[in-house]
């Protein structure tokens, strides 16, 4: 009984090890709005897990933003500085912000 025991726990310990998670973290969550009524969301999402992923809309309270007014960025290192009041214009397919100290990167607009 004991070995079955044992084996068993090892192969759930070898299945778990070579699953790949989903896990994404969501920080430095920030909301401008400008005295003319135009307001900016800007969030980081950092994929933890081991597993690639796919991002197929986004909400704020319920209400989900069009991709066409999505800007986003994808950095291969952790943004550690918290994120910037943009003040760029969001217009056309592409845009440079300085986002989060004095990083600065081009952002896409989402389709």
């Amino acid at each position: 009984m004991l070995l079955a025991g044992v084996v068993t726990l090892y192969a759930t310990n070898i299945t778990m090890t070579r699953t790949q998670q989903e896990e994404l973290k969501i920080t430095k969550q920030h909301i401008w709005v400008y005295e003319n009524g135009t307001a900016i969301a800007g969030f980081v999402i950092d994929n933890v897990g081991g597993k690639d992923i796919v991002i197929d809309k986004i909400q704020v309270r319920g209400v989900e933003a069009s991709w066409s007014t999505v800007y986003y960025y994808r950095s291969s290192s952790s943004v550690t500085a918290d994120l910037k009041l943009p003040n760029a214009s969001l217009n056309g397919t592409s845009v440079v912000i300085n986002y989060a100290g004095t990083e600065s990167a081009t952002f896409t607009q989402g389709t």
